[in-house]
């Protein structure tokens, strides 16, 4: 199963949070966080863009709701990742995918906390980036290499 399959899936599964009987979103926001110009950053962009496409592809899957992934360049700077942050927690964006690195998944899990936006990486390995302490932070590298 393509990990961003599952992110699709999890995406969906924290949108569903609004109560029964209100109607469904038009579109779920979510936002990435990568320095695209590194190797990693560069894949994650064609994959999540490629998953989106895929979603929205198949209407039975989010059934009349669309995906929508906006992708924010943060070039490797702790300035831009937290700028991106901040633009994506201000707007109706339901989750955040990244940062790379565990020292901005750090700072930015703060105010993921506060802010009650969950934020997914698979490329932040830190292990003190525990879920007791950052409860919106989830470290997708573990979901998908444990299968």
């Amino acid at each position: 199963m393509n990990p961003f399959w599952l992110l699709a899936i999890l995406i969906i599964c924290i949108s569903g949070r609004s109560t029964e009987g209100a109607p469904r979103p038009a579109v779920v926001n979510v936002g990435a966080m990568f320095a695209v110009s590194t190797i990693n950053g560069g894949v994650s962009k064609i994959a999540i863009k490629a998953a989106e496409k895929d979603v929205n592809s198949d209407p039975t899957i989010l059934s009349g709701t669309k995906l929508s992934v906006s992708i924010h360049d943060s070039n490797y700077s702790g300035f831009l990742s937290i700028m991106g942050a901040l633009k994506y927690m201000e707007s109706d964006t339901v989750a955040i995918i990244g940062p790379q690195t565990s020292v901005m998944a750090h700072i930015i899990s703060h105010l993921a906390n506060e802010l009650h936006v969950p934020l997914l990486s698979f490329t932040a390995l830190d292990p003190t980036l525990s879920s007791l302490q950052y409860p919106y932070f989830l470290q997708l590298h573990q979901m998908i290499n444990s299968r």
